[in-house]
């Protein structure tokens, strides 16, 4: 052959890429066309994983091949297992593969070595765990069994975010709440680096409707998270200084809010996706920890300042997590259907559909009342094509 054999021109994550996500979905672009057929599965790419999972977790994968854009993307069956390296090679033709026509090009010229990459998963989500308030029908800490919580006034155990029975607790906007001791796992400076994450589903919205507080009086100043607004708001911080943001949430749905603060800086998180960020400072207080809750005891005879709904799976940090972290958190409390496990895949769709024929379309009937409109489909590398909509404009201003 007189030509230069094929290459993989760029991939996805950067080679030696730390701390990603346990979803990821490595993407490898080739400079020219590939045959599909020499794309196999633990035979042509493999994938090995360091140290070796535990029972239970695994290093399984299948890839696919999308001719349109030459890439081909590895999908993890199930999450990768934490804290591990994962290396992937894309063989060539360098004597280490057993059979002809491994990542063949169309015209029948070989990548000429082998392609490695590999990137680390994040660590544990235990890791710096200090507290766990599952509300499987109890208020224990799972993470250490100290610093239990006490029902206020009869929230009822209800269905949680998994679905089930008896595993959050509902709220009912009038005057109950779960209290925490005062203690070190809650008693933060803004200074300090910890994090929050908590699962909600308000059933009703009102300015001042506590989700989470260390201000029970006046004058302690110290910080909450709240329901800002009747349209779904949210205000993290104090009366001092605090993050406000606006249309956060949505009314009977389950959605997660996470925040995690550092040196005065906080991020604010809904499902996973950073909405605000900001300064933000407080006092610290000796007073408890509530859930469903603020200013729970200047403000008891007001009805707005207790949440409405149900509350599940509160979670504290002692570290600032990574936004792939936070991703995985939210993913990891959810029981996913098929649609929301194509959107995983998604969120590392580095290629967009491709318009058929260029986007060009065929008119029959001219000069006559009913004209005809076709079009070749589009493909997408990320769907089944089926899902694909379609827009017909006049001109390229209506888009």
């Amino acid at each position: 052959r007189t030509r230069d054999a094929p290459l993989i021109a760029s991939a996805y994550p950067d080679n030696g890429s730390d701390n990603t996500s346990v979803y990821l979905a490595p993407v490898f672009h080739f400079d020219e066309p590939m045959h599909s057929a020499s794309f196999v599965d633990n035979q042509s790419i493999t994938v090995s994983c360091n140290p070796t999972p535990s029972s239970g977790r695994s290093c399984s994968f299948f890839t696919s091949y999308d001719s349109t854009s030459d890439n081909l993307t590895l999908h993890p069956m199930g999450p990768w297992p934490d804290n591990t390296t994962i290396t992937v090679t894309v063989k060539g033709r360098n004597g280490n593969f057993p059979f002809s026509g491994v990542h063949e090009a169309t015209d029948g010229i070989f990548m000429t070595s082998d392609y490695v990459m590999y990137f680390k998963t994040r660590v544990s989500l235990d890791t710096g765990l200090v507290a766990h308030y599952t509300l499987d029908n109890n208020t224990l800490n799972h993470a250490s069994y100290l610093d239990n919580g006490t029902l206020v006034n009869n929230p009822t155990s209800s269905v949680g975010i998994s679905g089930t029975s008896s595993t959050a607790y509902s709220f009912d906007g009038a005057d109950d709440y779960i209290t925490i001791p005062n203690n070190s796992s809650f008693d933060y400076n803004t200074s300090d680096n910890f994090s929050f994450s908590i699962w909600v589903y308000p059933e009703s919205f009102n300015d001042l409707n506590g989700i989470l507080s260390t201000y029970q009086t006046s004058g302690a100043n110290g910080y909450f998270l709240r329901i800002n607004d009747s349209n779904g708001g949210l205000k993290y911080g104090s009366d001092s200084n605090s993050i406000i943001v606006s249309n956060a949430l949505n009314l009977n749905q389950w959605q997660n809010i996470f925040v995690k603060t550092k040196n005065g800086s906080s991020e604010l998180f809904v499902d996973g996706t950073l909405i605000k960020s900001g300064q933000v400072s407080w006092n610290n207080t000796d007073e408890y920890f509530s859930i469903g809750c603020d200013y729970c005891e200047d403000g008891a005879s007001d009805s707005r300042r207790f949440f409405d709904g149900r509350i599940d799976e509160l979670k504290v940090y002692d570290r600032t997590l990574s936004n792939s972290e936070i991703f995985d958190l939210f993913y990891s409390n959810r029981s996913l259907n098929s649609e929301e496990l194509s959107t995983l895949s998604k969120v590392y769709d580095v290629v967009a559909p491709v318009p058929g024929d260029n986007g060009t379309l065929n008119i029959s009937n001219l000069g006559t009342t009913s004209l005809g409109l076709s079009w070749t489909k589009a493909s997408d590398n990320h769907t089944d094509n089926s899902s694909l909509q379609y827009r017909v404009v006049q001109s390229s201003s209506d888009r």
